[in-house]
This record gives structure tokens, sequence and C-alpha cells, in this order.
């Protein structure tokens, strides 16, 4: 008896640890095919990139090499060392004569740019589905989690309370955790994305969308239909200006009122900046814009200056000064510099003539100029921070269009080295340290700011 008792308990054991050991293995084959996923995932890029430095495109190149490291969450250190390879190109580099890229080669880019995250959202969703069977279900609500807020497409329950994505269907036990996020917009109830979580208050929203813009709004559908369609007249025109457009659909949400805006920038950490009413949220791709008590061209103004801010960055995430940001941003939506009249938009023109007038009075010292900070003027000082966007738009028109060749030539360089090795951004976060691309244009034009301001002072007076 005493030895059939010992057998029972030894069979126990072997079979408590094979159960142990099957675990362990299964664990294993899981975190294997975890970092094959995302070394895979950062391949993909890395070999769209060095297409890219082929074609010359080159910013799109050094863009994909950043992603690279992103998506491979450190589990593929090539993309580490071909990003620092680009960011360490030296000038002889930059004073190269591109040839612009054929409209061909800029739409084969996007397409494969988003083929590529299409095929890392697949494998995510495998991935998840892998580790609710592992019973790993807090790794498995944060992979579906972020795959449904991520989506381009609306996330709806369907009648068995599951959430079908383009990639697979959202078992009904991690899709009803989100079930509290939803929000309706064009009549149907759809799950809050990254941007809209933000703001829980916003309901009832009207959305226009097409293959590169999403607007959002709580403003009527006319004006939304309008407003998208301003939006989308403006992409193809900056795109000829920076020889490339984002990997990703852009996204625009157009708050009605003060209270609804201020709630989001309360929830992004960014309560007290309500004095610029509009803003993007690299973070979730996303171009915010408060209409509240704004005449309609001055609605348009700031979106066209807003989705400037957001283009430019999706194209290639480099971080540039306010001087630069807000002087490219005002090139498309100065107010006055451009004409819309429901179906064409003509950009290029002067400033508004109080504001350029305003300016033309009291220029702020280029010195101080090219250290400001926007919002800080705007909440110190209203007037001066209207007076700095204008001063900014005018100087990087004088610098495109009035400047000695010369200047004109380094003006470009810089900004295609600062686009081209994306200087300043963080592989994995949204980064705001302009300082480096700031030193560079102060390194390049050392010598020549004092005739430079000197210049563009006399053209800022005649204008």
């Amino acid at each position: 008896m005493r030895k059939c008792l010992v057998v029972i308990v030894a069979c126990a054991l072997l079979s408590a640890a094979s159960a142990q050991t099957k675990q362990q293995q299964d664990k294993a084959d899981y975190e294997a095919k975890k970092t094959k996923l995302y070394f895979d995932a950062a391949q993909r890029h890395l070999t769209l990139g060095s297409w890219c430095r082929k074609v010359g495109l080159v910013p799109q190149a050094t863009s994909q090499f950043l992603r690279a490291v992103e998506v491979g969450e450190g589990k593929n250190q090539g993309a580490e060392t071909v990003l620092s390879y680009m960011r360490g190109l030296g000038e002889s580099f930059w004073i190269k004569e591109w040839k612009r890229p054929t409209k061909d080669a800029l739409a084969h880019y996007a397409t494969q740019a988003t083929h590529l995250e299409k095929l890392t959202r697949v494998d995510k969703f495998k991935l998840a589905q892998s580790a609710l069977m592992l019973r790993e279900t807090a790794e498995a609500k944060t992979l579906f989690h972020d795959l449904v807020t991520s989506s381009t497409r609306p996330a709806v329950f369907d009648e068995k309370g599951r959430i079908p994505l383009e990639e697979g269907v959202v078992p009904a036990e991690i899709a009803q955790l989100l079930k509290d996020s939803q929000v309706t917009i064009n009549g149907k109830k759809v799950v809050r994305d990254e941007a809209l979580q933000k703001v829980p208050k916003l309901d009832g929203l009207t959305e226009s969308v097409s293959e590169q813009l999403v607007l959002r709004s709580d403003l009527d559908a006319s004006t939304c239909a309008d407003l998208h369609a301003l939006a989308s007249a403006l992409l193809p025109q900056i795109e000829d200006l920076l020889d490339g457009r984002p990997a990703r659909r852009l996204a625009l949400i157009v708050f009605a009122k003060q209270e609804t805006y201020a709630a989001y920038l309360a929830a992004t950490h960014r309560a007290g900046t309500e004095s610029a009413p509009g803003l993007c949220d690299y973070g979730s791709f996303t171009t915010l814009v408060c209409g509240e008590g704004l005449a309609k061209v001055d609605l348009h103004a700031l979106v066209l200056h807003e989705l400037s801010h957001l283009f430019f960055y999706g194209s290639a995430p480099a971080v540039m000064p306010d001087w630069y940001a807000e002087g490219f941003a005002e090139s498309f939506g100065a107010q006055g510099s451009f004409t819309w009249d429901g179906k064409k938009l003509v950009l290029g023109g002067l400033l508004r003539k109080d504001r350029l007038e305003d300016l033309q009075k009291a220029p702020m010292p280029l010195a101080e100029m090219l250290q400001a900070d926007a919002l800080k003027l705007l909440v110190a000082d209203r007037a001066k921070g209207l007076r700095f966007y204008a001063q900014c738009w005018a100087f990087q028109r004088f610098l495109r269009t009035a400047a000695k060749p010369a200047w004109r030539d380094k003006f470009l360089r810089f900004e295609a080295m600062c686009r081209g090795q994306v200087l300043g951004a963080v592989p994995g976060k949204v980064s705001y340290d302009a300082s480096a691309a700031n030193q560079r244009f102060q390194t390049m034009f050392a010598k020549d700011l004092p005739e430079l301001e000197k210049t563009f002072l006399e053209w800022l007076g005649k204008l």
C-alpha cells in the first residue's frame, strides 16, 4: 500500500513538472515569436529606407530608419546603426544637388510605407491572439487596445459584442473592456481612438474622411465638409514644397466650444495654453483647432496653419525651432495670404495689411526672434506674440524668395539637413527639443547674420 502511494505521488509530481515545463516552453516560444515580430518589422522599414535613399528620397529614408528603431523596440540593432550613420553624414553630403523625386516615386513610397504599417498590425494581432491563448490577459489587452485605438477604420461592436478590425476580430472578453469609451460619430457608436479618448465629454461628432485626412468636429455638417475640402486642397501644395508626404493619414479635430478644447489641453498636460487656439498633438498625430468666436476666414487660416505643422512632422519628424516652424506654417495659413472659394485654394499672397504694418513698425531683433518661444510670447503679450508669427512668415518668405542666392542655398541646405537627419527626433517618443536645429542654423549663418538682418529689414520695409 505504501509502495503504491509513493508511486502515485511520484506520478503526480512528474505530471506537475511536465505541465510546468510545457507552460515554460509555451512562454519561451511566445517570447521568441515576439522578438522575431519586432526584428522583422524593423527590417522591413530598413529595406524601404534603403530604397528611398537610392532614389533620392533622403528625408523619407531617414524617417524609415527612425521608424525601424521605433517598431524594433530594441530587437534589431542594425536599425540603430543605420539611423546613426544617416545622422552622422557630414556637410559634404548635403551640398550635393539632389534631383527632385518623381511623383511616381513619392506615391510608391507612400503606398509601401502604409503597407508596412499594415503588416506590423497583422503580426501584432496574431501576437495578441497568442497571448490570449497563454492566458497572458494583460498583454493581450494592451495589444488589442493599441490596435483598436490606432485603427484607421471606425471600431464598432458587432452583435456578439466583439470588435471587427481589418486584421481580425477582437474577442468579446477584451472588447467589452472598451465598451465605456464609445463616441457617436455620424450617428454611429464607435470606440474612441487615441485622440478622442482625451476628451470623453465630446460626443455627437460629424466625420469627413478621405485617404489622406480625417476631420472630426461638433460643428455642423456643412462647415465640416467645407473645412475638409479646404484641408484636402492644401495637402498637394505642401507636398510639392517638401517633396514628401506623411505615411499616416492626418487627423484634424475642430472644437466648436472653448470648454471642450480646454478639456483636451488639460488631459494632455497643456492647461494654461488656451491662448493658442490651435496646436498639434504629435503623439496621436492629430491637429486641434478651436473655432469658437472665430470668423470663417480666420478659422480657415487656423486650419491651414495647424495642418501644415502636422504635415511637416509626418513627412520627416525633425524638431524645428519656433521661428522656422511658425514661419513654415504661416507660409500656408497666414491671414490674408490665401483665397478659398470652396473649390480652389490659392496660396502665397501677402500677410493681411494691418498685421504687416504692425510688424513693419516694430520688428523683433533677429537674435531675439531666433530664440523666441511662440507659446510663451502669446501667453505673456498676445500682440507681441502675433507680431512674432508675422515676422516668422516674413523671414521665411525672404529667405525663400528674395535673399541673395548664397543665403537662399544655405537656408535650403539647412532645411534639408534637419529633415534628412530628422534632427531632434527621439525614437518612440515625441520630442520638442529644437536646440540642435537652431544651433545648426546659427552655425551655418554665423558670419552672415548682421548683413542678413540689415537686408531683411530693408526688404520688409518695402513690402
